[in-house]
């Protein structure tokens, strides 16, 4: 997705026993645009090593950056007129 090169910021960290929450954001650039995007990852450490991990991040904003959430939608409209189209 980063194809040009990327960054990644670890904005805040949380400990909560053998918990660590990190939030993050990742920037760079695809084909010459500028995009960002943000996460959540947490992590379940035993014996000073990650061994669970569970994660999200806004993908959907990517999309949006790169122009082409507004074809999924047209695609997905598309896509639903066929198919009623179609009964």
């Amino acid at each position: 997705m980063f194809g040009d090169g990327y960054r990644i910021s670890v904005v805040e960290q949380l400990v909560d026993g053998d918990r660590v929450c990190s939030r993050f954001t990742v920037t760079g650039t695809h084909r010459g645009r500028s995009i960002e995007l943000w996460g959540l990852v947490t992590s379940r450490v035993v014996n000073g090593q990650i061994v669970e991990d569970w994660a999200a991040t806004d993908t959907i904003q990517v999309l949006r950056q790169l122009g082409l959430w507004r074809s999924a939608l047209l695609g997905i409209t598309e896509l639903r007129r066929a198919v009623r189209h179609d009964r």
